[in-house]
Formats: structure tokens, C-alpha cells, sequence
């Protein structure tokens, strides 16, 4: 089985060759006088190419210091770096790529290699505060984050900006909310499953203190976001985390039309942006589909999933995005809300979770809908039984 590393690797070296090179594979094999298949199986992420194969790319094509960092990392070989302003950005660039990418133990590997390195600066403390986030160390994070901030405020040189400083303390408090979304959606499974239903949920102690919790943090959240983003109102990494930030916002409180309005606002300004990576466009262009939903404009959001499932036909959260918009607002509508247990059951389907993970993604949907509309039972019932069963 290849290691996600491995795909990465592939990918980005497939892309190299079609886009910049414009070769096929076995012109490309030609000029480094190997072979077409393992150019392929690189390419599919079986395979890795030696360290010296990496030379002769390195020496007859164009590439980069960034290419070259990312290349050796990604295929587990040695690299060097400096402690100068060019490395710096490097690092910092290819820390937030690979974290994105989900690749986060080589993002950490890769920082505190660069630890070693550069000096005692408004940088250091930048990457260190990532490190400790990514171990889930949040009190570090802040500290190291509150150094960094009182660094740059001295007028020290750096490549992380003050906007790029906020938004690392936001991701502080965002990060620490998803540990209490998930404690939600588990007490949310847990209550279903003993037959507790809208207000019983939301009723229950334990349910808004979790609430309460999770706001607070989003709380936090947005006025580090919106600080960095009032310095670079531009930077499509801090308005995707707005999108989001606004997105969970409005899901916890529907009836919270300026948190959909923010919502529905970032979203658009991100997808308009150009240079956003495909998965991640995607990604956000689901959440778009429910904001609009609770704008009363779920036909176009049908519109734009149904493209969605048909470019990539095995995207859950799309599947799970048509479920509430046909669940949202139904008035009992047997139709609609056949339809939405259907996406429901597709989602369930394709995914290769556990029954556990499972019944949170029913306890999640059945709940979010209950708030929403009178959406019956049976149906749900019927799958949860069975999801318990298995």
C-alpha cells in the first residue's frame, strides 16, 4: 500500500513533467536514461526515485530551491538549509503545504529540523508555536505565538508577517474547538441512540456547556482572524479560514443570520479568488451549498452538488451536504425527505469509517435536521438499529 507521502510525491512530480516539461513519460525516461516503468510507478506513488536520480533531475531541469526542499522531503532524503531569509520562507511555505496536504508528521519533521537552524527570531517562534499546534500542545503554542507577536512588534526583521502571526493565533483556538465539536457530535450519537430528541438535546446540562465552550472559542477564533485579515484582506489562507470559522458558526446557531451572512460572504470571496488548489475549492464550494440552503436557495445548491458528484462520485461530504438540503425546511415533504435519508445511506455506503464514526455521522445529521425541520423518524431509526447492530 503506498504511503500518502509517496502519492504526494507522485502527484507533484506528474505535474512537473506534464505542466513545465511538457514531456511524456517516456521522453522523460529517455532523457534520464531510465526506464518508462519507473517513471510510472513514481508517478502512481509505488516507487521513489534514488538519490541519485534525484541529482540528474536536479542538474538537467529547471527547478527551484522550494521544488527541491519539497522533493527530498517528501522522497525521506537528507537536505540542507540555511539560515537565511530564502530557506526561512521555504520552510514556512512547505510547513502550511504539507499540513493542508494532511502529511502533518513530515511537517513537524521538517520544522524541527529548521529549529536547528535559525535563529532565536520572530520565525523561530512562529514554526515552534506550528510544532506544539500540531502536537495539540495549545497553552506552548499560545506562548510561543505571544513571543513571536512581542518579537515582531520590535520592529525584528522576519519573513511571518503580523497578519501571518494573528492568523496562527487564531488557528489556536479553532484547532482546540474541533476537539469539542467532536465531544459534541459523540454526546449528540450517545442521546440519539437512548431515544433524547431536539429538545431533550438541547435541554441537556452537558449539551450546553459543550455549546457554550465551543463558542467561546469561536469567539477567540474570529477576532484573531479578523485582525490578520484587516492587514492582508488578499490572503486566501486566512479568508478560507473565515469561511470555515462562519460555516460552524452558523451550523451551532442557525438562527444566527449574521454568522450565515458572514458565511455566505468569505465563502464567495474565496471561490472567486484565482490559484486555489482543486480539492480545497471543492471543499469549500459543499459548504457554500448548505450556507445557501438556510438563504432559502437550496435549488441552486442541488444544482451545484449534483456537478460536484458528478466530477468526483465517491465525495461524501457532498452526499452528506445533499441530505440537509433536502432535509432543511421540508414541511414533511415524503419526497424530499426519502431523498435526503438516501444521501444519508450513500454516505454510509462509501465510507470506510467505523460503525462508531457512522453512528455520529446519522446522530449529527439526525440532530442537525430535528433542529431544522419536523423530519420523522422511521427511516433513521431504522439505520441507526442497523448501524448498532453491526
Amino acid at each position: 500500500m503506498s504511503k500518502p507521502s509517496w502519492l504526494y510525491l507522485g502527484s507533484e512530480f506528474k505535474k512537473f513533467r506534464e505542466e513545465k516539461l511538457i514531456l511524456s513519460q517516456v521522453d522523460f525516461a529517455k532523457i534520464l536514461g531510465i526506464s518508462k516503468s519507473l517513471v510510472c510507478r513514481v508517478e502512481s506513488g509505488e516507487r521513489r526515485y534514488n538519490q541519485e536520480i534525484l541529482e540528474d533531475i536536479f542538474s538537467m531541469f529547471s527547478l527551484n530551491t522550494y521544488d527541491k526542499l519539497k522533493i527530498l522531503l517528501l522522497s525521506e532524503l537528507p537536505f540542507e538549509l540555511r539560515n537565511d531569509t530564502d530557506d526561512c520562507s521555504n520552510v514556512i511555505k512547505l510547513t502550511i503545504e504539507l499540513k493542508n496536504k494532511g502529511l502533518f508528521n513530515l511537517a513537524k519533521n521538517l520544522v524541527n529540523h529548521s529549529l536547528t537552524i535559525f535563529e532565536d527570531s520572530v520565525d523561530f517562534y512562529v514554526l515552534l508555536s506550528t510544532v506544539n499546534l500540531m502536537e495539540n500542545k495549545y497553552e506552548e503554542s499560545e506562548k510561543n505565538i505571544n513571543i513571536a507577536l512581542n518579537l515582531n512588534k520590535s520592529a525584528i526583521k522576519s519573513i511571518s508577517t503580523e497578519s501571518d502571526i494573528y492568523h496562527n493565533y487564531g488557528n489556536i483556538f479553532f484547532n482546540m474547538s474541533y476537539s469539542y465539536e467532536l465531544k459534541r457530535i459523540e454526546l449528540v450519537a450517545k442521546l440519539v441512540k437512548e431515544n433524547y430528541y431536539q429538545k431533550d438535546i438541547l435541554d441537556s446540562k452537558e449539551y450546553k456547556n459543550l455549546s457554550n465552550k465551543i463558542t467561546e472559542l469561536y469567539v477567540k477564533t474570529e477576532k484573531y482572524f479578523l485582525m490578520a485579515y484587516e492587514l492582508n484582506n488578499q490572503n486566501t489562507r486566512i479568508i478560507a479560514q473565515l469561511s470555515r470559522l462562519y460555516f460552524n458558526m452558523a451550523n451551532l446557531n442557525i438562527d444566527n443570520s449574521d454568522h450565515i451572512n458572514k458565511a455566505y460572504e468569505f465563502l464567495n470571496q474565496f471561490l472567486e479568488a484565482d490559484k486555489i488548489e482543486l480539492a480545497e475549492r471543492v471543499e469549500l464550494s459543499i459548504l457554500l451549498t448548505i450556507i445557501m440552503t438556510f438563504k432559502n436557495m437550496e435549488q441552486v445548491a442541488i444544482v451545484i452538488l449534483n456537478k460536484i458528484i458528478g466530477f468526483e462520485p465517491e465525495n461524501i461530504l457532498a452526499y452528506f451536504a445533499k441530505a440537509v438540503v433536502y432535509s432543511y425546511n421540508t414541511d414533511n415533504d415524503s419526497i424530499k425527505l426519502n431523498k435526503a435519508m438516501d444521501n444519508i445511506n450513500k454516505v454510509l455506503e462509501i465510507s470506510n469509517s467505523s460503525s462508531e464514526i457512522k453512528l455520529q455521522i446519522l446522530a449529527d445529521f439526525s440532530f442537525e435536521n430535528l433542529r431544522k425541520s419536523d423530519i420523522t423518524q422511521t427511516r433513521f431509526n431504522q439505520l441507526l438499529l442497523k448501524q448498532i447492530a453491526s
